[in-house]
């Protein structure tokens, strides 16, 4: 929607095994009216930031990373955000970064565009009394900035948290039948979601459900299906996913014993 309400077209591409955006795909996509790469890191995993950057720089694009998923991930140590030249963060309250309320965030690594932001984000004011650009009234509220600054403190334990839930996860679930996420070796995961895949997913739920468990589809409806933004155009990956997908319980606040009974439960659903 973003992207649209700017005056552009998204293009979508095809996910890879990750669920991240298929890198082969978006080179093959970029034309010469291509303006600007917006790779997701979703689920709480890192993309594959050294490629998309030389991708990027190789083609004069501006490389727009979304984070709101995944404050705090890494990709071989560097930080999501730190990479792009704009990074967008959501404060959505059941985020790893979340406030009480709705709430977000721009970084940028240039001064230009840090000027342009701040007079965008409220009625694009050059003083008090006077507008020069366009602009909206998107200011974060002082309450949800404080709740924020104390829990930003906290950031990194509690993604350790969900790492060594999602490290419980694969032990116990190893020998089922579901598929795991793929995670790779050069991403530390901040697990916002726990995401599996199962060929009886609707089965599946409702068999956790009995048991008092649930779960949730994330997403079950494509981008490209979407009324808005309907296309004819495929994307295999992500079709057969969006039927397979499952979010199991995943928060820094469920204990072992939880965890323990959630994973039980899949083995024997």
């Amino acid at each position: 929607m973003a992207v649209a309400m700017s005056g552009a077209s998204p293009v979508f591409v095809d996910c890879d095994e990750s669920f991240l955006i298929d890198i082969h795909a978006t080179a093959a996509a970029i034309t010469k009216i291509t303006k600007a790469i917006i790779p997701v890191h979703l689920y709480g995993q890192a993309c594959d930031l050294d490629r998309l950057r030389e991708l990027a720089d190789r083609r004069g694009l501006i490389l727009i990373e979304d984070c709101a998923q995944a404050a705090g991930a890494q990709w071989r140590g560097k930080k999501v955000g730190s990479v792009g030249d704009f990074s967008a963060y959501s404060f959505y309250p059941t985020k790893t970064l979340g406030a009480y309320g709705d709430g977000g965030m721009i970084l940028t690594n240039s001064e230009e565009y840090f000027k342009k932001l701040q007079a965008l984000r409220f009625y694009g004011e050059a003083d008090r009394v006077h507008s020069k650009m366009f602009g909206v009234n998107s200011r974060l509220d002082e309450m949800q900035a404080a709740i924020l600054n104390v829990k930003f403190k906290h950031l990194d334990r509690m993604n350790e948290r969900r790492r060594e839930i999602a490290r419980q996860y694969g032990e116990l679930l190893k020998s089922s039948v579901c598929t795991l996420p793929f995670i790779s070796n050069t991403s530390e995961h901040v697990y916002h979601l726990f995401v599996i895949r199962s060929e009886d997913r609707d089965g599946l739920r409702t068999r956790l459900l009995e048991r008092g468990i649930e779960t949730l589809i994330h997403y079950p409806v494509l981008l490209h299906r979407q009324p808005f933004f309907r296309t004819e155009a495929t994307f295999p990956n992500a079709e057969t996913y969006a039927t397979q997908i499952l979010s199991l319980p995943l928060h820094p606040y469920l204990t072992d014993t939880e965890v323990g009974y959630v994973a039980e439960a899949v083995r024997t659903a």
